[in-house]
């Protein structure tokens, strides 16, 4: 489960050398509650990509919006993480 976190800050700097378009901003519910979820399209050294990510607690975390249930288990995980851990 650690290495999802290291995966989800890593993106972000690399995402932040790249030329980013195309952002589109969305909401998920997860257990009644709202979260930011976005997707970019990101001009990579290979081509664009696009990156998505869901914003819990003022942070991003990358998901995988193709992959069902991904996004909120990425929120859940974040939820019950309690401060200190990990």
């Amino acid at each position: 489960m650690h290495l999802r976190y290291a995966i989800a800050f890593s993106l972000p700097v690399v995402a932040g050398c790249a030329s980013t378009s195309d952002v589109t901003n969305s909401t998920i519910t997860v257990n009644g509650e709202e979260y930011l979820f976005r997707t970019s399209t990101v001009q990579g050294v290979n081509g664009p990509y696009e990156l998505s990510q869901v914003k819990v607690r003022s942070l991003y975390y990358a998901c995988l919006p193709e992959s069902p249930g991904d996004c909120e288990a990425v929120v859940q995980s974040v939820v019950d993480q309690r401060p200190g851990d990990g």
